[in-house]
């Protein structure tokens, strides 16, 4: 896939409690020319559930943002606004230009 100017994608598998394990697949759009951060989608698929339905795919469509946080002040964080349900506002660790870690709901 061509990389696409103020565009990242990222993805990974994490575990889950009553399935094989949530793969999540996260785009983030910032703005070409200056980097503001605009929007998201983020699409959550839960592998192998017990479920009768068999995989089942949630998509978050939103804003996002850049913060700083955690104990020190210093990690840099994205945080998704959940498309404006709560349950949904999603906050990741910046570990690189590569790498994001999910953070629970204390930021971590």
């Amino acid at each position: 896939m061509a990389d696409t100017p103020g565009v990242a994608r990222y993805w990974g598998v994490l575990p889950c409690a009553d399935c094989a394990g949530i793969r999540h697949e996260l785009v983030l759009v910032q703005d070409p020319n200056t980097g503001e951060p605009q929007t998201y989608e983020l699409v959550e698929t839960y592998l192998g559930s017990m479920s009768t339905d068999g995989e089942r795919a949630v998509t978050t469509k939103g804003t996002w943002s850049i913060a700083k946080g955690g104990a020190n002040g210093a990690m840099t964080m994205v945080r998704l606004d959940g498309g404006g349900k709560p349950e949904f506002a999603r906050s990741f660790e910046r570990l690189g230009e590569t790498e994001l870690r999910l953070l629970d709901r204390s930021q971590n």
